[in-house]
């Protein structure tokens, strides 16, 4: 019975794990350890293009000398690739920027502090819970809850 069938990826130079004897140093068994393997990839030409693939492609085994919790801790730790472009020039654009820990934009700042002036200028119908602004709350209180309307201000 044969196991699985590794297909060694393409890298631009010679990685020295490709002339290795034993390529079984790179999947140590569980408690083994992988210091040989370790002690190659330090070595190694292409140990940033190897790391590049195993970040997305590999979870096993010894990849430019790291191991998979290696791995793992550094894409926790890596920058995110973020699949949703920011909305530029909007509240929710100023939102994103913060969530991935940058500085909003100067178009998403002004959006940010536009919408925050509009919030403030707002409030809370008492009877209904409705917002409106500000200069239109006694209108309302007298057209939609004309009895409640001596609560008004």
């Amino acid at each position: 019975m044969t196991g699985p069938v590794f297909v060694f990826p393409r890298f631009d130079g010679n990685p020295l794990c490709a002339d290795a004897d034993d390529p079984d140093l790179w999947f140590p068994e569980k408690g083994n350890t992988a210091h040989a393997a370790k002690n190659i990839c330090s070595r190694c030409e292409v140990s940033d293009q190897c790391l590049a693939w195993a970040m997305e492609h590999e979870k096993a085994g010894i990849w430019s000398g790291l191991s998979e919790t290696e791995r793992r801790r550094l894409r926790k730790t890596a920058p995110r690739r973020y699949a949703k472009p920011i909305r530029h020039g909007t509240d929710a654009g100023a939102s994103q920027h913060r969530r991935r820990g940058e500085d909003p934009c100067p178009s998403c700042t002004r959006a940010a502090a536009a919408a925050l002036a509009a919030r403030q200028n707002r409030d809370q119908c008492p009877v209904c819970g409705g917002w409106m602004l500000k200069a239109n709350l006694r209108r309302h209180m007298t057209r939609r809850h004309p009895d409640a309307q001596e609560n008004v201000a």
